[in-house]
């Protein structure tokens, strides 16, 4: 049976104070785990994480729309990541890359994502691929 990773987690929205040390950026909260459910593994294990808020738009003016504000993929693990731009995620921190995750085995999830902004809609997606 190939790898099948299951979530279970729980995602707040907030406020942080430190984001790379710029204060007042809003973050996505994830904590809980992801198991491999499968017996192979699960090779490049993450999160996919999509949210969409307000964002700002500058044309003499500043105005505000509404889109996609994170966009990234980000490893099973403990860490902040600044969640700017489409397709990649910045370590806050430290370095960090995707990992594998053998059949059976559970990762605990602790990740803070900082954006330009955030409201109440979100998708967070377990994503791996079979190979290496």
């Amino acid at each position: 049976m190939p790898a099948n990773l299951v979530t279970n987690l729980t995602v707040t929205k907030g406020v942080s104070s430190t984001a790379g040390g710029i204060a007042g950026f809003f973050t996505l909260n994830i904590n809980g785990t992801v198991t491999n459910t499968g017996e192979g593994t699960a090779h490049n294990a993450g999160l996919h994480v999509v949210a969409y808020g307000e964002l700002p738009v500058y044309n003499n003016t500043l105005l505000s729309t509404e889109g996609v504000s994170i966009n990234v993929t980000v490893p099973l693990t403990s860490g902040s990541f600044m969640g700017f731009g489409v397709g990649a995620w910045i370590p806050a921190n430290d370095s960090y890359s995707l990992t594998d995750l053998e059949g059976g085995q559970s990762a605990q999830i602790s990740i803070e994502i900082s954006g330009l902004s955030v409201d109440s809609n979100w998708i967070v997606t377990p994503v791996w691929t079979n190979s290496s």
